[in-house]
This record gives C-alpha cells, sequence and structure tokens, in this order.
C-alpha cells in the first residue's frame, strides 16, 4: 500500500540490531506489534529494543511466553511491557494485562497480537511482521497504521535511507 518498509536481514544479530535501531522512534504510548511464526525472531528484535532503551547491551531479554509480560523500566520511570499472547486463546479477557489503557502508558512490544480482540485492539500501532526466508535469513515488514505512524515512518525512512515499497 506504499507504506510498508521491507528489510532483509542475514542473522539474528541483524535482527537484533534492527530493534536496536529503531527503538529510537519508540517512546511511551507506541504499541509494536510482532508477528511471524515460531521461531522467526520477534523476540530477538525485542531484545534489541530493550536493550537499547534501557542502555544495557548485556542484559537478559527472554521470551515472556510463559509470564505473558516482562516489563522493563527506562529513563528514569518509563516502563516496556514485552508481552506474548501465543498461549491465550483468541478473544480472551486481557484486562488483567492492563489492556487497552496499557497501549497510552507504557511502549508496548506485544508478540502474537492476534490474540487480541477486535473490541480492544489499537488503533494506531507498528507492526513489525518477520518472514523465515532460510536458517539465517529474515524479511521484516514494518507496516504503520494511523496518523501517528504514518508519520513515524518517514522519520525512520529517512535516517536508514531506505525506501517505502
Amino acid at each position: 500500500n506504499g507504506n510498508i518498509l521491507t528489510l532483509d536481514c542475514n542473522s539474528a544479530e541483524e535482527v537484533e540490531l534492527l530493534g536496536y535501531e529503531l527503538s529510537s522512534f519508540f517512546c511511551r504510548g507506541d504499541v509494536i506489534l510482532l508477528s511471524g511464526d515460531l521461531g522467526a525472531g520477534k523476540t530477538t528484535f525485542a531484545r534489541g529494543v530493550v536493550k537499547s532503551k534501557c542502555n544495557n547491551e548485556d542484559m537478559v531479554v527472554s521470551s515472556p511466553s510463559y509470564l505473558l509480560d516482562n516489563m522493563y523500566q527506562y529513563n528514569h520511570g518509563e516502563s516496556i511491557h514485552h508481552m506474548d499472547l501465543y498461549r491465550l486463546p483468541e478473544g480472551c479477557d486481557l484486562s488483567i494485562l492492563g489492556f487497552p489503557s496499557i497501549f497510552d502508558t507504557a511502549l508496548c512490544l506485544i508478540e502474537w497480537p492476534q490474540r487480541i480482540s477486535n473490541s480492544i485492539f489499537p488503533s494506531s500501532y507498528l507492526g513489525v511482521e518477520i518472514n523465515i526466508l532460510s536458517q539465517d535469513t529474515r524479511q521484516v515488514s514494518l507496516k504503520p497504521v494511523g496518523q501517528k505512524w504514518t508519520q513515524k515512518m518517514q522519520n525512520i525512512v529517512e535516517s536508514i535511507g531506505a525506501s517505502l515499497s
């Protein structure tokens, strides 16, 4: 649709680095929806974002699949919620995780967003779809939804010198 940015990553390290580099465009009130098959690199991308925001290259950022929500503090009181909804049935009550108000108060990285029911689905978000091309190679597509993300996408494109398809 003219707004999707597609990038190829040749290793898990490159997927993490992409998250790391894009994190400078992410802030409180931003929702990043991560989709892709199991093992595609959703947590790897999120790890890059969290390490960058927390300014800690060595921190352990693991998949929140059993806890549902791993929370990280950065920048004196700002919070990142890294959520993995894989184990939840579609359309289940997500108010226990603070949905939908958490979308406004934190930076949210959400894996398996198809589990979010339409009634509380965020109206503005960056979709990050990671497709497995080979054992090491991934294609990462960034799709902005909503006015805020359309504008941010222009900044991202200018910053990394890429072009939209």
